[in-house]
């Protein structure tokens, strides 16, 4: 692919993105840092509760989460939703604290959600020691130089594009150009495009994006040429190229961020492979249900 994708990005996070939704909000800070600085840094502490702290990154995760603070922002006493969260979080650590006391986290079902909420946690952590120790800067660096090659790759053509109904009137126009007739006149004269008002011409476009049969005919057309009649959907059309350019590559700052979660994707996705293969993983069924494990009673 010429670049990271929109679509494909948003297609092969969806299964992490719970996940991954915090702990990469501190991503980008950390590697460029030359991963010397942890993801999350438990350093300031905004409150006692009953001597248990909350920290200032409790704050800006929850903000980060309730889409009060953008990735990468300072979540400072300045903030105006600042004294609001941080009350939220005081009223939560003494509701866990009162739970403790009447002991509801002995219960059975409470040991079952703490122990999902656990997991939860503990495949968090997991996911920051993957972006800790194996996306490096370095890691990165390699990918950002490999993503601008292939953009440099993807042309942007300006084309004019003429489309009549009738094969036998394309070929004809086809052959008033051979004989010196210009294309924008004709175009505006006979072309059922939205472009025809405008001689044809439908500016910069690139063709690794486009869909067959235009792809193609753009990249069999010499600039300066008239292409070959060719079948579309709406019907028959000549296309001119009247220039090419190589758009500029985007920079390290504005692909680090998809380039990090893309590489985090790939590298989950194969220790998940690995788990998997080594695992053992029975399934219930309709026909026969899994006994329960003592510890889990």
């Amino acid at each position: 692919m010429s670049e990271f994708s929109a679509a494909t990005l948003k297609m092969k996070w969806a299964i992490f993105v719970s996940v991954l939704g915090l702990c990469l909000t501190g991503c980008d800070t950390a590697i460029s840092d030359k991963n010397t600085q942890t993801i999350y840094i438990e350093a300031e502490i905004a409150a006692w509760v009953n001597d248990q702290p909350i920290y200032t990154g409790d704050l800006a995760a929850a903000a980060i989460a309730q889409d009060i603070l953008a990735p990468g922002e300072d979540f400072t006493r300045a903030h105006p939703d600042y004294a609001t969260l941080l009350a939220n979080l005081i009223d939560q650590s003494l509701l866990a604290q009162e739970a403790e006391k009447r002991a509801l986290d002995k219960q059975k079902k409470a040991r079952h959600r703490l122990r999902i909420a656990r997991q939860d946690m503990l495949q968090t952590l997991m996911i920051e020691h993957l972006v800790e120790t194996r996306i490096t800067q370095e890691v990165i660096a390699d990918m950002y130089a490999e993503q601008v090659r292939l953009q440099q790759i993807d042309d942007e053509v300006e084309i004019r594009q003429l489309t009549v109904t009738d094969e036998a009137k394309i070929r004809d126009i086809k052959a008033a150009i051979d004989k010196g007739a210009e294309f924008a006149t004709l175009a505006m004269s006979f072309s059922i495009e939205a472009s025809s008002a405008k001689g044809g011409d439908i500016g910069y476009i690139r063709p690794n994006r486009l869909g067959e049969p235009l792809a193609s005919m753009i990249g069999n057309t010499p600039t300066g040429a008239v292409s070959e009649p060719f079948q579309t959907e709406t019907g028959w059309s000549l296309i001119k190229v009247e220039a090419r350019r190589q758009a500029p590559p985007k920079t390290f700052e504005e692909m680090r961020s998809d380039i990090t979660r893309f590489l985090t994707y790939t590298e989950l996705d194969s220790l998940l492979d690995e788990l998997r293969t080594s695992a053992r993983i029975n399934y219930a069924t309709p026909e026969r249900a899994l006994p329960a494990r003592s510890d889990q009673n």
